[in-house]
């Protein structure tokens, strides 16, 4: 069975994951945890206490991995954005 045929799996690339097309997500890099946090100048422990809360970008359960996807990192951040206050 080829690669594309294969719905929902993960590829490794170059030592990276890679998301495979799935009509969900668009193919391309997945983050795994340590690599959120660093990108989001985090503790890994504080994006665990975010999912248990329920609070951070969503998560995509790969096998027992859990990977995030960069765009849906960049549409949680645009989320979060407040808005700026003028002094009168």
């Amino acid at each position: 069975m080829a690669a594309s045929q294969i719905p929902e799996k993960v590829a490794r690339v170059s030592g990276r994951s890679k998301l495979l097309l799935d009509g969900k997500h668009s193919p391309g890099e997945l983050l795994t945890i340590q690599e959120l946090a660093e990108r989001l100048t985090v503790s890994v422990g504080c994006i665990r206490a975010w999912r248990l809360r329920g609070d951070g970008p969503p998560a995509i359960r790969v096998g027992t991995a859990l990977r995030w996807d960069p765009g849906e990192v960049d549409e949680w951040l645009n989320s979060r954005r407040e808005s700026r206050w003028r002094a009168g």
